[in-house]
């Protein structure tokens, strides 16, 4: 058996520093102070083992086991747990037999998670827990038995006892697998259903493709048909544009012929007007060159006029201008003027402001001197000043200090006088407190007969559970029943829906709103294609006068009496059970036959009118007319679709009473599940409430029977708790006076403060001063530099002032300049009006000259351009028609390209539409190019007519029948999936059984070993009495519950929830070591597992413990406060809190461990 030899604590929750706890051979107890962290060495050995729920580490979140800090510690950021364990007989995994000691560590960081490592090798948490397994140990091995473990087992309930004995047994793993078995069961069975499902919808669509192909096959037939039609209609257009195109070229060849002509003709006269018109240029230039000359005399006559008057504003323009030269001598030689009185003002500034700035060097250094006298004098009083206030702020620190000492001393005081005071007054109060005695007899009874309750409670449900069961079998059997009816009723009533929306959508198609023949046919079951082929269409027809459309009349002589049939053959009406009497005449012409071969034969026989058909819906006519069997006329699928209706009519309203009488049984069914269900519900309630009531009073014993165990418990924390508070009182009344000596020792604050009082006023005082210096200083400095500032300006404005008396001088003699060349000028002008009256008197005689030869030569030009108009009249009016010629020969060309595009655009649309030229349209079309053509009208109605059968089909999936395959071919996989789902059914069946017979072995053979090992265990620690373990509620031992029945000495025999306290807890004690017994394990911790037990039964346990660490290999851990206990183990660790909040562990010797222990229990 593996050895654990050490475990090393670093940071773990009061843990903080490194701490190794040896574990040897035999027992080793641990002790300690309540608090003191006795029970954080069993959680770090359950911890480092790979516990993952943070409740069972007493927190609530897994970063909380890292130490979070104290009064005098910082909090840590790492935990590390390492436990030692020795391989020195291999009995650990072959992978570790070269090692002869294995570590496995355990690490946290906050944020980061766990870390877990075996021989320094990063692991997972699996295979940590895998090895501890192995070891036959782990974080819930039943041998650590942490604080409460008793507690829970003898609050446990029968089922969750069952859980101890399944650990015992080595079968958690055998039920972990079962419980993952029955899961993958469920799924798997929830799949195969959904599959079924799945194939159920697959099928019911497959059926429907299966129709839907056929749709798709009349479709294609039809569309074939439409693209022959189309193929003809095109080829028709085809040959009629190619006439019309050869027919305008015809017209553009006869209207090049006359535009020839025309301009022929336009030619001719456009000659004889050129001729005519051929002097016309030279007598137009003559009459120009007169005209010009004329011209250029009214022109020089016109520029005399405006020399004259020119002159005239020459002259009064030169009047004003030498009177503006008049003002602006006056203006110039006032701008002399003041400029010179100017200059002379401002010599006279210059010499004031010079005499003003003699001495101003000599005044600014005496006040630079003032203002260095005056700040020195500050600059000494300011630092007196700050000397003195920073001595006020440090006296005044340091009383404020002492203050704050001494008030914190006097409160802590205070506190802990308040806090001494509590505790005295609780401890006196729990001492006062009133026995439970009375109390827990009464509770006792009370659990007896709420015991006796509960029992008759779940007899009554299992009846009811019983009834429930069966009334829900017969509900569920009458309701499937109903169902199943329901669905073959709706089965039918959906087929009629859809035949008779077909049936509808076939009657709407004739042109009237007429009912047609069809519906009112009935014909014997196999002649429906027959009775089609004989009449076709006209099915669709229907009886009597209509205002348009086809339609059916009586003709005379429709009984059909005159009609004599081959011999062999069956006249069709008497296949007809019922038709109009418009049909009367057709049915008697036509008859059947037996077959295709026998019609042939006779179709020579006979008679205009006659026709034969067979059932498989051939025809043959009088006229020769042949359509072999084979394709069947759409008109036989409605009749069997409307003999189809009928028969679901009629089986639809057989139904209909078959489905209400099975809904009545179900409705009846269903009151009696409820009924049932409700019996069952209030006896289910029933027995919780008289579990409640039985958990609740097991619960109030328990609570009475801890409360005396629990007040004595307090009363000795609370001792413990006021004797350190009464040592924490004396060092704060110490501290007390310490600070109360400190604070009367104070310096004197007033004296510092007076030294700041007198230095304040000095202060200001010099700052006044300094202020005052500098101020006068600056002025002196902005008055110096005025002057300085003015004088540079009056140089500027003195170089200004000469500039504009020399400018004005300048202006002046210029001005007399202008007044001079005004003079000669006006001379000028006054002797020019005498020579421009001269000049036009000579104009005058000149232009009168020129008018009359203007007057001749206008004359010679009209004469000549009237008999040229003459001429142009007649070239413009053959040009006309040349114009006439053209337009007409360009309508004609444009008419020819025009045919021409479209035949190109309908040779684009035919090869658009079928992929080819139009010289394929006559095979496309089954055309002989070189025979009779149909009729386009004939073409286009036949292709209407095919548009109108395929519509008729509605929507239709073309691509039905490959759906069809691919879901043949998906349920042939699911097929393959169902068939695998059965198998893996079966095989978790059998593996589910196969774990459960194993578990009820082992399990059954534990329970003996358990039992056995219980009822000596028991024997001895109460010496005397017997106990037994039970298997309750059920025969299975894997769903039972463990019921512990115990018999102290002198006592009867009872279940554990009826005994007291005590008893209780040495029963479970019993059955741990029971079970330590069945089950060895390398460790095996007790932590305070001997607390409920009084001195005489802790020697008992003692004794036991102590054998058992003899007879076994296991080494035991006892954690205890007991004297008893801590005397019997073979060394002893204690676990301190010297620094508080900080656990620290060091071996004791065992006089002291029992003082200490002592001391605790009083305590």
């Amino acid at each position: 058996m593996v050895a654990f030899t050490k475990l090393r604590i670093q940071g773990f929750k009061s843990f903080v520093d490194a701490t190794d706890f040896h574990i040897e051979p035999g027992v080793t107890g641990v002790v300690g102070p309540n608090g003191c962290g006795k029970s954080n060495i069993v959680e770090a050995l359950k911890w480092v083992m790979g516990e993952s729920r943070s409740k069972q580490l007493r927190g609530a979140d897994m970063e909380e086991v890292i130490f979070n800090g104290s009064s005098d510690r910082p909090a840590r950021n790492v935990a590390e747990v390492e436990l030692v364990m020795s391989n020195a007989d291999g009995s650990l995994p072959p992978q570790y037999t070269e090692h002869p000691t294995v570590g496995v560590s355990r690490r946290i960081e906050r944020g980061k998670g766990s870390d877990y490592r075996i021989n320094k090798s990063r692991k997972t948490a699996g295979e940590v827990k895998l090895l501890f397994s192995d070891a036959g140990s782990g974080a819930a091995s039943s041998a650590i038995v942490s604080q409460g473990r008793v507690a829970s087992i003898i609050n446990a309930k029968p089922v969750e006892r069952r859980q101890i004995l399944e650990e015992a047994a080595g079968i958690v793993g055998l039920a972990a697998r079962r419980r993952e078995a029955e899961n993958r069961l469920r799924a798997a069975e929830t799949n195969l259903e959904r599959l079924e499902t799945v194939m159920n919808a697959l099928q019911e669509r497959l059926k429907t493709l299966e129709g839907q192909a056929k749709q798709a096959e009349k479709y294609h037939r039809l569309t074939d048909k439409m693209t022959r039609l189309n193929a003809q209609l095109h080829y028709l257009q085809w040959v009629a544009q190619t006439r019309t195109v050869e027919r305008s070229k015809e017209t553009l060849v006869k209207a090049e012929r006359r535009v020839a002509e025309a301009e022929a003709n336009a030619a001719r006269a456009n000659k004889a007007s050129i001729n005519l018109s051929t002097d016309l240029p030279d007598l137009q230039k003559q009459e120009a060159e007169a005209g010009a000359k004329l011209q250029a005399f009214l022109v020089a006559k016109d520029g005399l006029e405006r020399d004259k008057a020119d002159i005239e504003r020459a002259l009064q323009n030169n009047a004003n201008q030498r009177q503006q030269l008049e003002q602006d001598k006056v203006r110039e030689a006032n701008l002399v003027t003041d400029a010179e009185s100017a200059l002379a003002r401002l010599a006279a500034e210059e010499t004031d402001l010079k005499t003003a700035s003699e001495g101003e060097a000599d005044a600014l250094e005496a006040l630079e001197t003032a203002v260095e006298t005056a700040n020195s004098a500050v600059s000494g009083l300011e630092q007196d000043m700050a000397n003195a206030r920073a001595d006020v702020a440090r006296v005044g620190s340091e009383i404020t200090a002492r203050t704050t000492g001494l008030n914190q001393a006097k409160q802590r005081l205070e506190a802990l006088t308040t806090r001494r005071e509590r505790l005295e007054g609780q401890i006196n109060d729990i001492q006062s407190r009133d026995s439970e005695g009375a109390a827990h007899a009464e509770a006792r009874s009370r659990a007896e007969a709420l015991q006796t309750d509960h029992d008759a409670a779940a007899q009554a449900l299992t009846t009811a559970e019983a009834a429930m069961t069966d009334a829900r079998d017969a509900e569920q059997a009458s309701r499937a029943e109903a169902d199943a009816l329901a669905r073959a009723e709706a089965q039918l009533r959906a087929e009629l829906g859809g035949l008779q929306k077909l049936l509808q959508a076939s009657a709407n198609q004739g042109s009237t709103s007429a009912q047609p023949v069809l519906s009112s046919i009935r014909v014997q079951d196999g002649f429906e294609a027959a009775l089609a082929a004989v009449i076709g269409d006209a099915l669709q027809a229907p009886a009597g006068a209509q205002d348009k459309g086809d339609f059916w009349l009586d003709a005379a002589g429709s009984d059909g009496a005159a009609f004599t049939l081959p011999a062999g053959t069956t006249p069709l009406r008497d296949v007809v059970d019922a038709a109009p009497t418009a049909l009367n005449l057709r049915l008697a012409a036509s008859g059947v036959a037996g077959s295709a071969a026998e019609a042939s034969a006779m179709q020579p026989t006979l008679r205009p009118g006659q026709r034969l058909t067979t059932k498989d819906g051939g025809l043959w006519r009088w006229d020769g007319y042949t359509v072999l069997p084979g394709k069947i006329p759409g008109a036989a699928r409605l009749l069997e679709q409307r003999r189809r209706a009928e028969e679901l009519e009629a089986l639809i309203a057989s139904k209909q009473s078959d489905t209400a009488n099975s809904r009545t049984k179900a409705e009846a069914a269903a009151s009696t599940l409820k009924a049932a269900r409700t019996a069952e519900a209030q006896a289910r309630q029933n027995l919780q409430m008289a579990y409640r009531a039985l958990t609740g009073a097991q619960s109030e014993l328990s609570r009475v029977e801890a409360k005396a165990a629990k007040i004595e418990a307090e009363s000795g924390a609370l001792r413990a708790a006021l004797q350190t508070l009464s040592t924490d009182h004396e060092e704060a009344s110490v501290a007390f006076d310490a600070a109360q000596a400190a604070y009367d020792g104070r310096p004197d604050a007033e004296a510092m403060q007076s030294r700041v009082d007198v230095l304040r006023p000095q202060v200001e005082d010099a700052r006044r001063t300094l202020t005052q210096a500098q101020a006068e200083r600056e002025q002196h400095k902005r008055d110096a530099s005025t002057r300085k500032n003015r004088l540079g300006a009056i140089t500027t404005e003195r170089f200004s002032w000469d500039g504009r008396l020399k400018n004005a001088e300048h202006q002046h003699a210029q001005l007399k300049q202008r007044d001079a060349t005004l003079s000669q000028e006006r001379e000028s002008l006054e002797n020019r009006p005498a020579e421009i009256a001269q000049q036009r008197e000579t104009l005058e005689n000149n232009i009168r000259d020129a008018r009359d030869a203007v007057e001749r030569a206008v004359a010679a030009v009209s004469d000549r351009r009237a008999a040229s108009s003459t001429a142009d009249a007649e070239a413009r009016q053959a040009e006309k028609e040349a114009g006439s010629a053209r337009e007409e020969l360009v309508t004609a060309k444009l008419t020819a390209e025009t045919e021409i595009e479209r035949k190109d655009e309908l040779a684009a649309a035919i090869k658009e539409t079928f992929a080819a030229g139009p010289q394929a349209l006559p095979g496309l079309a089954e055309l002989d190019p070189a025979g009779d053509l149909p009729l386009k009208g004939d073409t286009d109605r036949a292709l209407k007519a095919a548009i109108r059968d395929r519509d008729a089909l509605g929507a239709v999936n073309l691509r039905a029948e490959e759906e069809s395959t691919e879901l043949s071919d998906e349920l042939a996989t699911y097929e393959e999936e169902r068939a695998d789902l059965n198998k893996a059914i079966d095989k978790l069946r059998k593996a589910i059984s196969s774990l459960n017979k194993e578990g009820r072995l082992r399990l059954a053979d534990a329970f003996k070993k358990v039992n056995e090992a219980f009822q000596e265990t028991f024997t001895r620690l109460f010496n005397g009495g017997t106990a037994q373990l039970e298997l309750i509620d059920g025969d299975d031992p894997l769903n039972a519950g463990l019921e512990i029945y115990a018999q102290p000495p002198g006592k009867k025999l009872t279940s554990l929830a009826l005994m007291s306290g005590g008893e209780q807890s040495m029963t479970a004690t019993a059955l741990i070591f029971s079970l330590l017994q069945t089950n060895p394990a390398p460790i095996c911790v007790l932590d305070e597992v001997d607390a409920p037990l009084d001195d005489h039964n802790v020697a008992r346990f003692c004794d036991l413990v102590g054998e058992w660490a003899r007879k076994s290999n296991t080494r035991i851990v006892v954690v205890t406060h007991h004297p008893v206990t801590m005397s019997r183990v073979d060394r002893l660790f204690g676990v301190t809190m010297a620094e508080r909040g900080v656990s620290s562990l060091l071996s004791i010797d065992l006089d002291e461990a029992l003082v200490h222990a002592s001391t605790a229990e009083a305590g």
